[in-house]
């Protein structure tokens, strides 16, 4: 990989971590059509500790809030506890997508090399947003997170767990597993980005680090300090946009966009 090939990565992973078009299958899909055979495992921590900053700069505020809050619930003992609820359900979720990864890894693993998968798997997430525009107006009045039963977070789980496939949107599928059980579209957004905390961190201590990184880091350590600041910048734009778009009820709209892109995947990578 040249450094021009890095930069171009790194926003490509930036916008589509956060727009719902599958950021790991728009990297595969680059690294198919630039012939990359493998993206080195720093590069990659870097990119997606990028993101992991901007969301947490993006909503420190409600996080801190929501924190404080349910320190507040336990303290009093409270028979209502939302803050805390809505905690228990991430911790809920986050178990139900780490269950689905360890049945599944292999077969995950192996999704990552095969750019011939993403035209099923941009169509999953085609169908999954799509689907927002029918199944949202199910609800008259639509509730916050933590007055939904358990059912909620471990249908949210097992779409996020499904969307670690490249090509499925993360981001996509946890907001419309939302909307579907009749969410608030800005708790649907604020819990879709708190999932993906415990995800990022998650996936940034698994990757571990691969022989030789140390060199690499030594060699490259300005390319990765600009890569990081891109990515956490750029992610900051997409992740505003993301929550503009969700606020107006248009997310179904990039249905036609992740259609695109699994009609060119079929005809690029068949």
């Amino acid at each position: 990989m040249n450094p021009w090939q890095c930069l171009i990565l790194a926003v490509v992973q930036s916008a589509t971590e956060f727009l719902p078009v599958s950021s790991s299958g728009h990297l595969l899909f680059m690294k198919g059509l630039f012939g990359i055979e493998e993206m080195p495992i720093l590069v990659d921590i870097v990119l997606h500790a990028g993101s992991l900053v901007a969301v947490l700069f993006y909503f420190r505020k409600k996080l801190m809030d929501t924190l404080k809050q349910a320190g507040m619930e336990i303290a009093r003992r409270e028979m209502k506890q939302p803050n805390v609820r809505l905690l228990l359900y991430v911790f809920i979720s986050s178990g139900v997508t780490f269950a689905v990864y360890k049945l599944f890894g292999d077969a995950i693993e192996k999704a990552f090399h095969e750019p011939d998968v993403l035209p099923l798997m941009f169509g999953i997430t085609t169908v999954v947003l799509a689907l927002t525009l029918v199944l949202r107006n199910r609800a008259s009045t639509p509730m916050p997170i933590h007055e939904k039963s358990a059912l909620f977070p471990v249908l949210v789980g097992l779409f996020q767990g499904v969307a670690i496939l490249p090509g499925v949107s993360r981001s996509g599928s946890t907001i419309s597993a939302s909307l579907y059980q009749g969410v608030r579209k800005d708790e649907a957004v604020y819990y879709s980005f708190l999932l993906f905390i415990p995800a990022m961190l998650g996936a940034i201590l698994f990757e571990g680090l691969e022989p030789g990184s140390g060199a690499f880091f030594s060699k490259n350590w300005l390319l990765l300090g600009i890569l990081f600041v891109v990515s956490a910048l750029a992610s900051l734009l997409f992740l505003a946009i993301l929550s503009w778009i969700t606020r107006r009820g248009s997310i179904h709209l990039f249905a036609f966009y992740t259609g695109g892109m699994a009609v060119i995947s079929w005809l690029l990578f068949r």
